[in-house]
């Protein structure tokens, strides 16, 4: 049940971020192209991922649009055995509102290591923002490395709290409906110090709410305090089962899920996702409270509204 607390806490967030006048749930002004690329780890090995950014037109591996670069950079982990296509309309739509997200295609088996996960997910924000100083890159100049975040769903979304108390660079982290991982993702929560949004669905029986909920008060405060618990706020839909909403509906995810899950054009489907989306961009681009500069306090803060 959404509290009034957490209304409180929503209007706080409209005060901080100027573009709540947008609806954030549709696309921004910006056009979404994508490209598939490898990446190549510190020690040398490499594997497939996909990126979705702002591009100067919607051709596949069209030039990155520098009009509002740089532009801040998002790793989103995929869920359970799911690829990366399912969550084309997702990385399109935060390329349109100005982030770079990259998807790492790495352990999509039956036996996934979440810890080599989380740290792909890392190994690909270095990757990203290491190619923006290399000249000839598409990504030369057009990336702010400084401005990293991390999402993911499922699995992914319990291996982005992994990344994020790994890696303090990390900034924003906003897991959707996340697992409970191996090594634990409700214990790597008590080191996760940057601005945190969770997002389940009050019905979701894959991963239900207790098992985000006993994250919730793991999430470390940033050093400032706790600012009314601003950056670490639970949010549940109240009705509906969310597991799937970020899913495009093809494949295996195509059932009809009960409450009308994986049809495609449902209204049901699309308020949910417009809702998760409208959420999760509200927290990517937040802006800071007056005086409040401390890490965990300011979002990435796309340059494209």
């Amino acid at each position: 049940m959404i509290t009034t607390r957490t209304l409180a806490l929503f209007a706080l967030l409209c005060v901080a971020t100027p573009a709540l006048a947008d609806d954030l749930s549709a696309p921004g002004a910006l056009l979404a192209a994508r490209r598939d690329v490898t990446v190549v780890r510190q020690d040398g090995s490499s594997f497939a991922a996909t990126i979705h950014y702002p591009g100067t037109s919607t051709a596949v591996g069209a030039p990155l649009n520098p009009a509002a670069g740089p532009y801040p950079i998002i790793a989103f982990g995929h869920g359970f055995l799911s690829p990366v296509t399912i969550y084309q309309s997702t990385g399109a739509h935060l390329a349109t509102w100005g982030f770079v997200t990259i998807l790492p295609q790495t352990q999509g088996g039956l036996l996934p290591s979440h810890g080599a996960f989380a740290a792909d997910l890392v190994s690909s924000l270095d990757w990203l923002a290491g190619q923006a100083t290399v000249v000839g890159s598409p990504w030369f100049g057009g990336v702010d490395g400084s401005r990293r975040g991390v999402m993911g769903h499922s699995m992914g979304g319990g291996c982005s709290l992994l990344a994020a108390q790994s890696d303090p660079r990390i900034r924003c982290v906003v897991p959707l409906a996340a697992a409970n991982t191996n090594p634990s993702s409700i214990t790597a929560a008590l080191g996760v110090e940057c601005a945190t949004r969770l997002i389940v669905g009050s019905q979701d029986t894959i991963v239900t709410p207790s098992s985000t909920s006993a994250m919730y008060p793991n999430l470390a405060a940033p050093s400032e305090g706790r600012l009314h618990a601003m950056e670490r706020v639970l949010e549940c839909a109240r009705r509906g089962r969310w597991h799937h909403a970020e899913l495009d509906p093809h494949g295996r995810h195509r059932r009809r899920w009960p409450h009308g899950w994986g049809r495609s054009g449902h209204p049901a489907l699309e308020l949910r996702r417009q809702r998760c989306r409208r959420h999760r961009w509200r927290w990517l681009d937040r802006r800071p409270r007056p005086g409040r500069a401390a890490r965990g306090v300011d979002g990435l803060r796309s340059r494209a509204v």
